[in-house]
């Protein structure tokens, strides 16, 4: 429900937080953000009926706003259905967002190396550099730490506004419910 989800968020990151979730979707995506959402919405997944594509438009510091797209892309149907969904996005995310704006595309792309179709579709106008990886160097991210699910691609302009950052590890509990 809408009052869990305010609830998760205000445990998760606190009160001040803003947040755009889908609806109606077994496997929603949403956006959580600090600062407000100006604007967001849901574009249609190409290749799955259980979820949509989210963005939201962010009124961070400064004279131009943040666009972020959160993506669930399809895991069954192999390189060529994700192929088919980036190239959605990109039509999408050029038709909507303003030229030269600052974009943020993120989320589980379900990629089984970094060589598929789907990612150099994102990489002719995103960056997919730095790449992050773990304590031990290790960039995949999905269970068995083979394969280079998880992304956040950016627009080159960016970029320019990364800051290095180190998580430390920690052991947190997992409560399933």
């Amino acid at each position: 429900s809408p009052a869990e989800i305010r609830q998760f968020v205000d445990t998760a990151f606190g009160a001040g937080f803003n947040f755009f979730r889908e609806g109606g979707a077994q496997i929603p995506n949403g956006v959580i953000s600090r600062w407000p959402i100006l604007a967001s919405g849901e574009w249609t997944d190409p290749q799955v009926a259980n979820r949509d594509f989210v963005w939201a438009r962010l009124d961070i510091p400064g004279s131009h706003d943040l666009y972020v797209v959160s993506v669930h892309l399809h895991s069954g149907g192999g390189p060529s259905s994700r192929k088919l969904e980036a190239d959605s996005l990109k039509g999408r995310i050029i038709s909507t967002f303003p030229g030269g704006a600052n974009v943020v595309l993120a989320g589980d792309f379900n990629f089984d190396s970094r060589t598929e179709s789907a990612l150099t579709v994102f990489k002719t106008f995103l960056v997919d550099d730095p790449i992050p990886s773990d304590a031990a160097g290790d960039p995949d991210t999905n269970n068995g730490r083979s394969k280079p699910y998880d992304y956040i691609l950016t627009s080159a302009n960016w970029r320019t506004h990364f800051v290095p950052t180190r998580l430390l590890e920690t052991t947190l509990p997992i409560v399933v419910k």
